[in-house]
């Protein structure tokens, strides 16, 4: 799924979901409420044409925003989806399938 952050105004795919960890809280949102803590987050790759360097980064749910597919450039991608398919969707690897059976 292709995405636009919201906070950032940049795009990005989910390459998978989970609590960002810890000490990245603390780094990059140092005055967090615990109510954010508790928040679905998902790890994201941002798309290169929107920033300098490659970047992999934490999302929190409410930060997010589904947008028509979209292909997005990212040196990693490879690492997690086989390809971007004629229906515009990302086609994940197995073990992220396998991970993730629903999505």
């Amino acid at each position: 799924m292709s995405l636009r952050i919201t906070s950032s105004n940049y795009l990005s795919v989910v390459s998978f979901s989970l609590q960002a960890p810890e000490n990245w809280i603390k780094q990059n949102h140092p005055s967090s409420t615990l109510e954010w803590r508790r928040r679905p987050n998902y790890a994201v790759m941002v798309d290169i044409r929107d920033r300098s360097e490659p970047q992999t980064t934490y999302v929190a749910e409410d930060n997010i925003l589904l947008i028509e597919p979209i292909e997005i450039i990212h040196p990693e991608i490879d690492d997690f989806f086989e390809e971007f398919d004629n229906n515009e969707e990302y086609i994940p690897l197995e073990w992220l399938r396998t991970i993730y059976p629903n999505d």
